[in-house]
Order: C-alpha cells, then structure tokens, then sequence
C-alpha cells in the first residue's frame, strides 16, 4: 500500500476520532468536522492502491454524500477499479496471480 495512501487514511481516522468524541453541542463540533470532512475528500481524491482501499473508498462515499456524490468522485472510483481490474487481470494471464 502507498505511503501517501497510508498517512491519508492515518490522517482521516486522527481527525474523525478527534470529533466523535466531542460531546453533542461542543463549541468545536462544528471545526472539528469540517477538518474531518476535508480529510475524507483528499483520502477520496488519492488513487486506491488495492481493493481494499476501493472498498473503503465507497464506503466513506457512501457516508458522507449518500446518493449525491461530488462530480469528480465517480470518475476517479471507476478509474481505480478499472485500474485494479487490468492489474488483476494481468496476473491471472501470466500466472502470478495468488
């Protein structure tokens, strides 16, 4: 998995963390999910290096816009799993697959 990719997702979780545990009604709530929320879109913006990391991409996705996602995250969602099929299926064609 990258590094750029791991220190994202690092990042996310950091900030996400940060504000679930503020109580409801905290003066910081507000700041504290913009910094999370700005966090998911540059991990939704980086390119998933696995399928793992496509998985994760969608769900969170899923949790932050529901069904009206921003324009150009379809487009870079499709462009990783398009990506992880070719890759996959290289490795099936010449035998390295595991």
């Amino acid at each position: 998995m990258s590094k750029t990719w791991n220190l994202a997702v690092a990042d996310y979780l950091r900030l996400r963390a940060a504000c679930d545990i503020l109580p409801d009604d905290h003066p910081d709530e507000n700041e504290a999910v913009d910094a999370y929320c700005r966090a998911m879109d540059a991990l939704l913006a980086l390119p998933a290096p696995d399928l793992t990391a496509i998985a994760l991409k969608a769900a969170l996705c899923h949790e932050r816009y529901r069904n009206d996602p921003p324009y150009w995250l379809l487009p870079r969602l499709a462009g990783d799993s398009a990506e992880m099929a070719a890759a996959l299926t290289a490795e099936v064609s010449d035998g390295t697959a595991a």
